[in-house]
């Protein structure tokens, strides 16, 4: 797993609880040890949709997301698991992903 995600391991679990996480998975170069430090991370999320009531869903996705890039100092790009549709993207996603949070 990529150091950054390991030295701050603790607080993304907290804001997975806090933000009503299902799973979060490290995906991409960050995944695959080839970040650069330019780079952004990107995560594969899902959400415990029926704990976020619906008129808060887009609160709640913009907090967890400004939450996990103060903690991690990068930008960060969520891409909402529930929604992938190409299986060609889903097959490249499986290959490299790392579970980071299951809740």
């Amino acid at each position: 797993m990529n150091n950054i995600i390991i030295a701050h391991l603790a607080a993304i679990r907290n804001t997975c609880d806090s933000h009503h996480v299902r799973d979060l998975f490290l995906i991409g170069s960050a995944a695959r040890d080839n970040m650069r430090s330019n780079s952004d991370i990107d995560l594969l999320y899902s959400f415990k949709e029926k704990e976020i009531p619906t008129d808060q869903y887009a609160e709640n996705f913009f907090d967890f997301k400004s939450s996990l890039e103060k903690i991690l100092q990068k930008k960060i790009d969520l891409i909402a698991k529930d929604y992938l549709r190409n299986p060609y993207f889903i097959d490249a996603i499986n290959k490299d992903k790392i579970l980071v949070y299951e809740g």
